[in-house]
């Protein structure tokens, strides 16, 4: 992780990380398909998915943002 702090004050930027499978990607995706009625916002997926909810809270990504 240092190498990537010091690759962020340097280039303004990190590389990508990986932090879903394809199957995980897939799951996500299959959530789009919710019903529009179901949605109280146009943004609804993000409260309506738990694929999404899952993503949101996962630990690699809250670990990054943390730094």
């Amino acid at each position: 992780m240092d190498s990537q702090i010091k690759k962020f004050f340097d280039d303004g930027y990190i590389d990508p990380i990986q932090i879903l499978d394809s199957y995980e990607c897939e799951k996500i995706l299959e959530d789009q398909y919710i019903p529009r009625k179901k949605y109280t916002w146009s943004k609804s997926i993000h409260e309506k998915s738990q694929q999404v909810i899952n993503l949101a809270n996962n630990k690699k990504i809250i670990e990054i943002l943390k730094i």
